[in-house]
């Protein structure tokens, strides 16, 4: 009880107190290997299909049914 009491503390303690700030540098072109998988994807997106199974499970202890995917 004690340690969920003073965590907070405890952390605060040992975390810097502020975060040094980096400088974000622009990111350049994307390679060939990841242009390809980007046209590839967009050509057969229209062709992607989601199958979504699910099963009717009964409860152990209460015996509720209820679906489980």
């Amino acid at each position: 009880m004690l340690l969920w009491q003073f965590l907070p503390a405890i952390e605060a303690w040992f975390s810097p107190r502020e975060a040094a700030e980096r400088t974000v540098m622009a990111r350049g072109d994307l390679a060939a290997d990841e242009k390809t998988t980007i046209e590839l994807f967009e050509k057969s997106r229209a062709s992607v299909v989601y199958i979504t199974t699910a099963q009717l499970v009964r409860d152990v202890w209460t015996r509720n049914v209820f679906s489980v995917p």
